[in-house]
């Protein structure tokens, strides 16, 4: 045997005994060669930027993105009047101040808080006559109108009142009893400024129109 069959010979057999490479997945881990009993996350992950979402309106130009604020349910607005029918003819102060929220102002008087309006109702509680009270509903429903904040910047709509804010409801419905005898019981028409608060649809402004 020569030099080069001996060097050869050699290589060979060192190759024989070299320990085969193991080319199945360690089960212990994953296609990654991550612990299998660890959860990985992906390096990184492409987003979608967020939208900015435009404050909510009543109304809106159709065109662009818009945010329509939900309007007062009408049978939320029924539901507070016949509140106040049902209080006021049960002579209930407080099923009256339980109408009103945290913040509530008298319209027909200047600067008039929550503690004034309660004074006041109790007041006419007080010395309101018997007559005033008969059966049936104080308010005339099938005359009752309703605005929305923006509704009221509107050529001819009503004035706004100056504690309305955006999301309230503006509302005007008649009397149905205004005298008893001869004495004055309500004003002529009754209007409200509803607002959710809590949950609830309250008062957040009570007022009685009245004749000159």
């Amino acid at each position: 045997m020569n030099r080069g069959d001996l060097i050869l010979w050699m290589f060979i057999a060192g190759c024989a005994n070299r320990a085969p490479v193991v080319s199945a997945i360690d089960p212990a881990t994953d296609a990654h060669g991550y612990d299998a009993g660890t959860r990985h996350h992906p390096d990184g992950v492409a987003l979608d930027p967020q939208v900015a979402i435009p404050s909510p309106v009543d109304k809106a130009e159709a065109s662009g993105v818009v945010t329509l604020r939900e309007p007062m349910p009408l049978r939320d607005v029924l539901a507070v009047i016949i509140a106040l029918n049902d209080a006021w003819k049960q002579k209930s102060i407080d099923g009256l101040r339980a109408l009103l929220t945290s913040d509530a102002v008298d319209l027909d008087t200047p600067k008039g808080d929550r503690a004034s309006l309660v004074d006041h109702w109790r007041a006419r509680l007080r010395s309101m006559p018997a007559e005033a009270f008969a059966a049936g509903l104080l308010f005339s429903l099938d005359g009752l109108v309703r605005y929305s904040y923006d509704e009221l910047s509107a050529p001819g709509a009503p004035k706004r009142p100056s504690v309305m804010r955006p999301g309230d409801v503006y509302v005007l419905v008649p009397f149905d009893v205004v005298h008893a005898g001869s004495d004055r019981a309500f004003g002529e028409v009754l209007s409200l400024v509803l607002r959710r608060e809590f949950g609830r649809t309250r008062v957040a402004a009570y007022g009685e129109t009245r004749d000159p």
